[in-house]
């Protein structure tokens, strides 16, 4: 479940930077494209842009916002080249970069992506943004310790940030620092408990890292599943569904597991991970034949490239390979 920051908050100082660049009456027509932005009216905002462009093809700030507005309607390529336009017209603009940035983010061009967040944090160094865009493209590269720093910095700004703390918790996670894990999924849940993120990183940290509190891992999938809507894709659904049947699993509920990870593989019938769990399930119900073919299957979607060795293992106990 990625959560991608946004930077909205970078649009706070654009109107007072536009004068720069503008006249009065494409500066009136500006502050109208924003606002049409800020509603995420996208379509109509890139109409008044293109009227101002029209009158100023060089005026880079209407530029940055036509590339947010194609960005926002996920016409990446779009946006690049826009904010590109931007750029060049005006290298010492510094929200361009911020916003090429969160492009080549989305476009997991990492290297790009930390470059222009770099290039823009040299000028607003305390941009909340910013920072947690940054401290994300390290958690990307897998870079935890340095996104755990960025991380930190952001949340010394405002420490009610809900994704920055969640994001930290996982980073520490990863380095092992398991003392400062679950202090920030608990103080992230009491900050938003009605968001899934929290609650998804805690019952996964509880139940595959700490793996011995698995009740309480189960009643994360259940508050999890219970926020599903229209929003949440199958793919995420699948994926609470096979976690909480693996924690039932642990817990004995033997039953109730096949239950959720049945349902998990009608949502997301590719997922080897399911499989091995349920697998595991027929083990335990002492049904090597369904077993094995869970395993063969699980097998032959890449669970050992994916996550290692432990359906071989399974499979040379169990299957006489």
């Amino acid at each position: 479940m990625k959560n991608i920051l946004k930077i909205t908050l970078l649009f706070l100082i654009f109107i007072a930077q536009s004068c720069q660049n503008s006249t009065e009456n494409s500066t009136a027509k500006i502050e109208v494209a924003v606002a049409l932005f800020n509603e995420n009216n996208f379509e109509a905002a890139l109409k008044s842009v293109d009227e101002i462009l029209q009158e100023n093809p060089k005026d880079y700030f209407a530029l940055t916002v036509k590339g947010r507005a194609f960005f926002a309607l996920d016409k990446k390529a779009e946006a690049l080249e826009t904010l590109n336009q931007a750029i060049a017209i005006n290298p010492e603009y510094y929200e361009a970069f911020a916003h090429r940035g969160m492009v080549y983010y989305t476009m997991t061009e990492y290297e790009k992506a930390l470059a222009d967040v770099n290039i823009a944090i040299e000028h607003d160094a305390i941009n909340l943004g910013l920072l947690e865009i940054k401290a994300n493209i390290y958690y990307a590269l897998a870079d935890y310790q340095n996104a755990v720093n960025f991380y930190n910095e952001a949340i010394a700004i405002d420490s009610k940030r809900y994704e920055s703390l969640v994001y930290r918790a996982n980073s520490n996670q990863k380095l092992g620092n398991n003392d400062l894990v679950l202090p920030d999924f608990e103080k992230a849940i009491a900050l938003n408990p009605e968001n899934a993120f929290a609650y998804q990183s805690r019952a996964d940290y509880l139940t595959y890292t700490i793996q011995d509190k698995f009740e309480t891992a189960v009643k994360d999938y259940d508050k999890i599943i219970s926020l599903f809507d229209a929003n949440i894709s199958t793919e995420n659904q699948a994926y609470a569904y096979n976690n909480r049947g693996f924690a039932k699993y642990k817990l004995g509920k033997f039953d109730e597991a096949m239950t959720d990870i049945e349902q998990s593989l009608s949502l997301f019938p590719t997922n080897a991970y399911a499989y091995k769990n349920r697998a595991l399930v027929y083990l335990e119900k002492s049904d090597k034949t369904l077993m094995c073919k869970d395993l063969a299957k699980a097998e032959s979607l890449g669970f050992t490239e994916k996550y290692g060795n432990e359906v071989v293992e399974l499979m040379k106990g169990n299957c006489g390979r």
